[in-house]
């Protein structure tokens, strides 16, 4: 990935050797900059050698994500879990360049040459002088970006271990992809102005290191292309930075076996020679550090991990929903990359009067169930995370699957304190949901509330991944909006939840995908689900919205398409907002609901049904405990809800 940027920074400069300089130390500062070596100054007045600074960004994401997010270091690297040690996981990779600098730099040459040429007498105005300036300079040379990982050592075994990208070590050029990008009808990209030299793919055995190498030179004549290129830079605005990026992709790359985190670097060298008549003028891309050295290489590291579910063993498989459930269930499905229509976080529009993105629907079940629309407590709470010596950093697992148990579990959450009690009840019809679980009360309340069911074959499947057709029709029991129109997908005639995906789908609740399809029996993801549900509570929020006080995870980057609705399902919060479906600014962090408080209380009264059965209002404490940690996986609790590989023990009898 980190190769892509640096193509981009070369090709400005057009770099005439691969090799890296053979010395660290700075030539000198940038010329434009205006700090510079006087003694060092050629004919047309700049320096002879000079440096430029660029920035690698590299970002990753399970190749069945839709957008990138940074994982810079060990403890926030990409992260998924597989039911077996020796499974592997396909990842993507892209890497940004920022050109700002290089831009500068090649605005002062090309200034320099266009002054001569007036001193001479060549050109009499500014537009004249750039033209002949533009003639005048001639770039050649090549870049190199070398991306190293650990791959299968000598005592690897037969399993595979680090990473590998079997396209790149074949030398295939479909392994790599420059992409383009368009902004304001203007599209640039780094094969604009370079093409494909080589590349070379190493192995050392002996500590099992894989390097891989693409090798790019500048095309000629390129001049005119790539002024135009660097005055849009220079003449964007100053916080504007879409023009300040030239994109590398590199597709399906394989991590292996599980228990280790697994460092991908990316370095780019090289340097430029720019010809400005018969002189030759040298430019050095790298990086200053803070002590003012220049080091002439930029390197950026990006890290992946795999774990194995529940600590070591393997799990059951998950179980395929295959009869039609009487389902009421939440959404979620396990690799829906943003498909459902979700912007990315930071696209979305801010507190507006104007933007409703539905319809409000808000009548509650056939039964009469209503989900609380106005105070926005969190409902998932995450989970601490042990490196060995601290606890003081937290994952939300957001790309993990969620499963039916934890859908009927938020579903539980966000009924209104009313609803809740009124449907409050600890017996199912369910075989496989008995009381000492820790979904049992929350699976019993919502299906008693008509929110959720289960199979004709009487069990409820509370650790299968729920899909997306079951969230659909869990979302159209809050609506009593009718739809007869035409199927809105390609994919759901003669399905069972092709109704309730109709009027879902025409409220705004779900989308499909681009090309035309729901794919009804995919499972979806934590921050799917979180994200459907928000929009079916109408907890619409985005970056610029959220509270500085707010908790944050390690694993959910500002820059993922789900941020925002991750934050806004795992902090409890006061809000500002014009009307309920517009977006929300948050005013201040509330203190959560200490659910496990809760339930116990609900418990205390009798079951949905009696007239006794009526919710203690001296249960709202707003002083209570905030609740900061998961609880542990084998606490039969239905206060946290666990992640989908760390299920509690299930085992135990039911009380008598």
């Amino acid at each position: 990935m980190k190769k892509v940027l640096f193509f981009v920074t070369a090709l400005t400069v057009a770099i005439s050797s691969i090799a890296p300089l053979a010395s660290a130390a700075p030539i000198t500062y940038s010329f434009a900059d205006g700090n510079y070596d006087s003694s060092q100054l050629g004919t047309y007045g700049v320096p002879k050698e000079d440096n430029v600074d660029v920035n690698l960004d590299i970002k990753s994401k399970w190749s069945s994500a839709l957008n990138y997010s940074d994982h810079s270091s060990e403890r926030s690297a990409l992260r998924a879990t597989v039911s077996k040690s020796d499974s592997t996981k396909d990842f993507d990779a892209i890497a940004y360049l920022d050109m700002t600098g290089v831009a500068a730099e090649w605005d002062a040459y090309l200034g320099a040459a266009a002054e001569y040429a007036i001193k001479k007498g060549i050109a009499t105005n500014e537009e004249e002088a750039r033209n002949y300036a533009k003639k005048l300079v001639t770039l050649e040379g090549e870049y190199s970006i070398e991306i190293t990982c650990q791959g299968t050592g000598s005592s690897a075994g037969s399993d595979l271990v680090g990473i590998e990208n079997t396209k790149l070590q074949n030398q295939d050029t479909s392994g790599f992809e420059w992409v383009e990008t368009t902004v304001d009808d203007y599209t640039f990209g780094a094969e604009s102005f370079f093409e494909f030299a080589s590349q070379s793919y190493q192995e050392d055995a002996a500590n099992g290191e894989r390097k891989y190498t693409l090798v790019m030179k500048v095309k000629d004549d390129v001049n005119e292309a790539l002024d135009e290129y660097f005055t849009k830079i220079n003449s964007a605005d100053e916080d504007d930075t879409s023009y300040d990026f030239l994109t590398l992709s590199i597709p399906a790359n394989t991590v292996g076996k599980a228990g280790t985190i697994y460092p991908i670097e990316g370095t780019f060298s090289g340097y430029v020679n720019i010809k400005i008549g018969g002189e030759t003028y040298k430019v050095t891309f790298g990086s200053t550090g803070d002590d003012g050295v220049f080091t002439p290489q930029v390197t950026d590291n990006e890290y992946v991990t795999l774990s194995v579910s529940g600590g070591g063993g393997s799990p059951s498989s998950p179980t395929t929903p295959t009869e039609q459930p009487t389902v009421t269930e939440a959404p979620t499905a396990t690799d829906e990359p943003s498909q459902t229509g979700e912007p990315s976080a930071t696209d979305v529009p801010g507190t507006s009067e104007t933007h409703t993105p539905a319809p409000v629907e808000t009548p509650g079940t056939e039964t009469g169930a209503h989900l609380n629309y106005d105070d926005h407590y969190a409902y998932i709470i995450g989970y601490p995370v042990e490196d060995g010596q601290t606890q003081d950093y937290r994952e939300v697992r957001p790309q993990n699957n969620i499963t039916r148990a934890e859908v009927a579990t938020i579903f539980f959450r966000m009924l209104t304190d009313e609803s809740r009690a009124e449907f409050w009840t600890k017996e199912n019809p369910y075989s496989d949901v008995n009381i000492n679980d820790w979904f049992n009360n929350a699976i019993s309340t919502a299906t008693n509330a008509g929110i959720v069911n289960g199979y004709d074959t009487g069990d409820f499947k509370p650790n299968a991944p729920i899909t997306r057709a079951e969230f659909a029709a869990i979302a159209a029991r809050f609506s009593s909006r009718e739809y007869s129109g035409a199927d809105m997908f390609s994919d759901i005639s003669g399905h069972w939840a092709r109704e309730d995906i109709n009027r879902a789908a025409d409220i705004g609740w779900i989308t499909g995908y681009e090309d035309g399809t729901f794919r009804p029996d995919q499972y979806i993801t934590r921050a799917e689900a979180m994200t459907l549900i928000n929009r079916l509570l109408y907890r619409l929020v985005d970056n610029d919205g959220l509270h500085e006080d707010m908790v944050r995870w390690i694993d959910n980057n500002p820059g993922a398409w789900y941020y925002a609705n991750v934050q806004e399902a795992t902090n409890s919060h006061y809000y500002d907002r014009v009307a309920i479906g517009y977006y929300e600014t948050w005013t201040s962090i509330r203190e959560p609901r200490d659910w496990e408080a809760l339930e116990k209380a609900l418990s205390e009264v009798t079951d949905a049904g009696s007239e006794e059965s009526v919710f203690d209002e001296s249960l709202l404490d707003e002083d209570a405990p905030i609740v900061t940690e998961e609880p542990d996986a084998d606490e039969a609790e239905a206060t946290e809800e666990p992640s989908t590989t760390e299920e509690p023990d299930t085992t135990e009898a039911p009380e008598a």
